[in-house]
């Protein structure tokens, strides 16, 4: 007896794991129309999964603006003063008096870079360079 419902309790479980899970409210022609779609915009951004050599025109180039309206249920000119003008005073500033100061930062490590490396490391192995010759710079480390 303790076997059966032992296997009953099973068939149980496997039954709801074969359950159809799929979501009814969405048919399947949307479905596939929207992955049809997904995958259009993915060849049209993206192109061939093939790499070419050559050079890309900025013309050849396709602009998709995405326009959304947002809705924020509330009219937002009950929340600002009276008379509020975002851009009262956008061109006021005199840039010729405004003095601009760079400051420099050093890098200051505490500890030899080198020592963190593989030994024998060499970070231009395998890239392809159109010169016979490698530029480096000295480090100071």
């Amino acid at each position: 007896m303790l076997r059966q419902l032992i296997a009953f309790g099973f068939v149980l479980v496997a039954w709801n794991a074969t359950a159809d899970t799929t979501p009814k409210d969405i048919p399947l022609d949307d479905i596939l129309a929207l992955e049809i779609e997904q995958m259009e915009l993915e060849l049209d951004l993206f192109g061939d999964a093939y790499y070419t050599e050559e050079a890309i025109s900025i013309e050849s180039i396709e602009l998709y603006q995405l326009e959304e309206e947002v809705e924020i249920g509330f009219d937002t000119a009950d929340y600002l003063p009276d008379g509020f003008n975002p851009k009262e005073g956008m061109n006021d500033i005199d840039w010729t008096t405004i003095e601009l100061y760079e400051v420099e930062e050093e890098d200051d490590f505490d500890f030899n870079t080198k020592d963190y490396l593989p030994v024998g490391f060499n970070p231009y192995k395998g890239m392809d360079c159109n010169t016979h010759g490698i530029i480096m710079l000295s480090s100071r480390l």
